[in-house]
């Protein structure tokens, strides 16, 4: 690796003082490089299984990636220089830098393929593979243009967002080597789907959870499509049918192992799932009203649970009754409302006979016994007349 760090650092770098601009000297730096490609590879083997430690491994991996990734933007920093500064005579400079740069690309796939349990995915490539990525990109994304049309397939064009932000130059837009890896195989997954799919929407969209394309556009693109699908159905019993059937299609795909489009974020399996089962509870806590059944029937579990025991229900019926706050006539309605929205410790469904009649039993009873506490006292006056 020394040799190589020497070699671009020093006698390619058009800044230091090893730099020579000799044509020849360009050339005969080609064939140096390559053997210098395949003897890293060489010591690369021989190093590892020297390690007795997974850690020591990862670090001696990542620490050649980062020195590759390093050398690969020095060249590119080179060549900004010299385009700069309008230097056309250096044809054959720039067709070296532009060998190095591919021989980097090829030792950090190298890496990348042989000990990808080590590998940094996450780690931003170096300009020259991104540049490489853009165009291998392009030429796929004309392919699935001809093939079918985003423009017109929603679907499809929601899934080519993230390929056609990868061809902008923006800053925030980092591109990691995981990212690639992912956006080549959803290319390549949707060029394989437009060839062999009839219904080429809906695998895709069954695809797109094996991929865990994590897209928001694609969690709300599923939650439209089931919200229309059971806004046709008018029971709650069909539309829990077919939610579930969903949840079972989403549940039962075999997702890529370690695939996503954001990795940090959750992975849509999850989210749809989650949204699903919340769906799910709602209807059956909150059921709609369908024709053929009482509020009653619809809400036979949905009530508020209160303290206070039937009767105290009732001698409360009794009280709104006799201050006037609800009329005489409107007692049997006032009732009626009690047993649909209220119901008791003991009691989970109250009738609306058993809260009327102990509404009047209790009213009776507290008239009898006031009626004996009166009498009491009044015989207690009468007993002892020195009280008053």
């Amino acid at each position: 690796m020394k040799s190589l760090d020497q070699l671009i650092l020093r006698k390619l770098n058009p800044e230091d003082p090893a730099f020579s601009p000799d044509p020849k000297a360009f050339q005969a730096y080609q064939p140096l490089v390559r053997n210098m490609v395949v003897s890293l590879k060489d010591s690369i083997f021989k190093k590892v299984f020297e390690f007795t430690k997974e850690d020591e491994i990862a670090c001696f991996i990542r620490n050649y990636e980062r020195q590759l990734i390093y050398l690969s933007n020095c060249i590119e920093g080179y060549r900004d220089k010299l385009n700069d500064a309008e230097n056309t005579g250096y044809s054959n400079y720039f067709r070296l830098l532009d060998q190095v740069s591919e021989d980097i690309a090829c030792l950090l796939d190298f890496l990348n393929s042989y000990f990808h349990t080590h590998f940094d995915l996450d780690k931003e490539v170096p300009k020259t593979i991104k540049e490489k990525a853009k165009k291998q990109f392009a030429l796929k994304i004309m392919k699935i243009s001809q093939l079918g049309d985003f423009n017109q397939d929603k679907l499809l064009k929601t899934v080519l967002l993230p390929a056609f932000d990868f061809q902008i130059d923006d800053p925030e837009n980092v591109a990691t080597f995981r990212k690639i890896m992912y956006l080549d195989t959803l290319l390549n997954e949707i060029i394989e789907v437009l060839k062999t799919e009839d219904e080429v929407e809906e695998a895709l969209k069954w695809k797109l959870f094996q991929l865990n394309f994590n897209s928001m556009l694609f969690f709300c693109y599923m939650q439209k499509e089931m919200k229309e699908v059971t806004r046709q159905k008018e029971e709650d019993s069909a539309r829990i049918c077919i939610l579930n059937w969903y949840l079972k299609q989403i549940n039962q795909v075999v997702e890529n192992p370690g695939f996503a489009l954001n990795p940090k974020w959750r992975p849509i399996k999850e989210s749809i799932s989650v949204w699903i089962r919340e769906e799910i509870n709602y209807i059956e806590k909150y059921p709609s009203i369908n024709d053929g059944k009482s509020l009653k029937e619809q809400y036979p579990y949905a009530k508020l649970k209160v303290e206070p025991s039937v009767p105290q229900l009732g001698i409360l019926i009794a009280i709104l009754v006799q201050t006037g706050f609800v009329p005489e006539k409107e007692r049997k309605k006032l009732v009626n409302a009690f047993t649909l929205v209220f119901r008791t410790d003991q009691v989970a469904s109250i009738s609306e006979k058993s809260l009327l009649n102990k509404s009047r039993e209790l009213e009776i009873s507290t008239r009898s016994w006031a009626l004996d506490i009166l009498s009491q006292a009044t015989d207690f006056v009468k007993e002892c007349p020195d009280f008053i």
